[in-house]
């Protein structure tokens, strides 16, 4: 579950990215400028992202410079209902639920009441909501760094644009919280927060190239149910798993997992004291400090009461055990017939040898079977010095090589010819030419 959590995590990450590099390159394509830049499907992007990151909801704030802050109303109150249209349609493929009179025509803070009111004229930037997926009128124009909550962490994501940032997750029983023109949910979610630029990301060949605050056109939040990290893991038939999630903003979730069913216990840290030396930690966040406004995510895995008493009653232990005694059995017999079968072997060459060693005792008396022994040991060592040189010719020319056709190791031995005819051969070196 650990490494499935880890490939999840991954994934989430190389979304997002690949998400704001989308956002980037139509955006570039239209040769538009931004904060008025008009990006045709764009929400056929979020319905895509969404559907592989598994995340609840989207949306892409651009960044809106002060002076800038009019003419991008001017913009929005121009193409608002045409944005909406297309993501009705590519979303949901009808306008049942488009309605143009729910648009805010100016960039809008919310008050605890819920109600929405024009965002404080004379600050250096807005980050108005320009797209959100599923489609909803309600969110756009709502600047997000006007939230206490997610104000810091947009200042972030704007300053160091490179990096994937995470927010605290929103109390839905929290009275006291402003609210957000966003529909919320009975599960906390997990809120990521990424820059988008004004250009591609350098490639290592563009090692020259920086990306700073200034290259930040937009931020594009995502907002997934922490459940991502744990339905869909584990066998239908491991019940008992607790997942705990914590954060660096002191706020922990605890989730039961039973095979690919994962349900929402409730806030808090609620797993059996007796198994936190089982505790399996994954760090859900790309990065290790925390950036202002930042809290960083990290998931902790415990077994159950219910799990270990699962364990012992299901067979598995008793199938484990016979299995490895069965393999021990088999090994211990493959050994005992292999030294059965070498012993056996040895004992047939011990007795040949026995045999042949009677044979040759009777048929030489102990002088002649030493000449014979003492011969072909000799003849081995010629023969073995013949190969070690290839220029044996040369040397023996040369005088170099000890082999001598006189060598009388090699002579035959006398006894082995029973019938012989001698020569005495006798060489005359007297002069013979007065005889």
């Amino acid at each position: 579950m650990t490494e499935a959590s880890k490939i999840k995590k991954e994934d989430t990450f190389t979304s997002i990215r690949s998400f704001g590099e989308a956002v980037t390159l139509a955006a570039l394509a239209s040769n538009q400028s931004w904060p008025t830049v008009r990006i045709p499907y764009l929400q056929s992007y979020g319905d895509r992202f969404l559907d592989i990151g598994k995340g609840d909801q989207s949306a892409l704030a651009v960044l809106v410079q002060g002076e800038d802050r009019s003419r991008y109303e001017q913009h929005m109150i121009q193409e608002h209902a045409s944005i909406m249209q297309e993501a009705h349609m590519l979303h949901y493929g009808n306008l049942e639920l488009f309605d143009p009179t729910q648009f805010t025509p100016y960039i809008f803070k919310t008050t605890r009441d819920g109600s929405f009111v024009p965002d404080d004229s004379g600050k250096d930037f807005y980050a108005p909501v320009h797209f959100h997926s599923p489609p909803s009128y309600e969110p756009l124009n709502w600047n997000v760094a006007s939230d206490p909550m997610y104000a810091d962490v947009v200042e972030s994501a704007r300053r160091f644009p490179q990096e994937i940032y995470t927010a605290a997750v929103r109390d839905t029983m929290d009275m006291n919280k402003v609210p957000m023109p966003f529909r919320d949910t009975t599960k906390p979610q997990i809120q990521y927060f990424h820059a988008v630029l004004d250009q591609t990301n350098p490639t290592e060949e563009e090692e020259d190239v920086t990306i700073d605050a200034a290259n930040v056109v937009g931020i594009l939040t995502v907002a997934a149910n922490l459940d991502i990290f744990t339905t869909s893991f584990l066998p239908d038939g491991v019940k008992g798993i607790m997942v705990v999630f914590h954060n660096t903003c002191n706020q922990n979730f605890t989730y039961v997992v039973n095979g690919k069913e994962s349900t929402y216990v409730g806030p808090g840290d609620l797993h059996e004291e007796e198994f936190q030396s089982y505790q399996v930690t994954v760090d859900l966040t790309d990065h290790g400090t925390a950036v202002a406004g930042e809290c960083l995510f990290t998931q902790s895995i415990y077994p159950t009461t219910g799990y270990r008493q699962a364990f012992k009653a299901s067979r598995t232990p008793k199938i484990f055990a016979v299995t490895v005694a069965v393999t021990f059995i088999l090994v211990a017999l493959v050994f005992a017939v292999y030294d059965y079968l070498v012993n056996e072997r040895n004992k047939k060459v011990v007795e040949n040898a026995a045999r042949s060693n009677a044979i040759v005792t009777q048929l030489f008396p102990g002088n002649l079977r030493e000449q014979i022994v003492a011969r072909k040991e000799a003849e081995m060592q010629l023969k073995k010095g013949s190969n070690k040189s290839s220029n044996f010719l040369k040397s023996f020319v040369e005088g170099k090589n000890t082999y001598s056709l006189t060598d009388t190791t090699t002579k035959p031995v006398a006894e082995l010819f029973l019938e012989a005819t001698v020569r005495n051969t006798v060489v005359n070196n007297t002069s013979t030419s007065g005889s």
